[in-house]
């Protein structure tokens, strides 16, 4: 994935397709928050993928009652951050989907094969907006013209 996001960067297809430092990742889950928040106003917001600043500026924004939170790493599955439980991925990420307003997918679900699923159910089956962050799948999601948000990518 990192050769067609530096071959998609070169050619000017997809932008930020180099992972935020130092103090960006926290700036970049507030500004995520609040460009969500702007858009669709107080809904109900299902993460897909754990990411700490996210997570927390969310949860801030909108709510701890109007925010889930799924993961596939075990040591993120049933712990308790920013005031949520994270649900495990692989079982409850269908319950998550069908419970948001909005969705906000990591880029990683594009190469790990949990992205086809996610997408099916929440845009091609409900109708619900799917945003997608980080820069791991950046190349495929502007090559296949979904929305992204990743303010903080180089």
């Amino acid at each position: 994935m990192s050769t067609l996001n530096a071959v998609t960067s070169y050619l000017g297809t997809a932008k930020g397709t180099q992972h935020c430092r130092d103090d960006e990742p926290e700036r970049c889950g507030s500004e995520i928050a609040c460009s969500l928040l702007q858009e669709f106003g107080k809904i109900r917001v299902g993460l897909v993928g754990y990411q700490p600043a996210i997570l927390e500026h969310l949860t801030r924004a909108f709510g701890v009652e109007d925010v889930k939170c799924s993961d596939l790493n075990r040591k993120n599955i049933g712990s308790y951050k920013s005031g949520l439980r994270v649900w495990d991925g692989k079982t409850e990420t269908t319950s998550l989907v069908d419970w948001c307003e909005l969705l906000l997918v990591t880029s990683s679900a594009i190469v790990n094969d949990t992205f086809d699923d996610i997408y099916e159910r929440a845009v091609v089956s409900q109708g619900k907006p799917l945003v997608v962050f980080g820069v791991t799948g950046a190349s495929v999601a502007a090559l296949l013209g979904l929305r992204r948000i990743c303010p903080y990518g180089h």
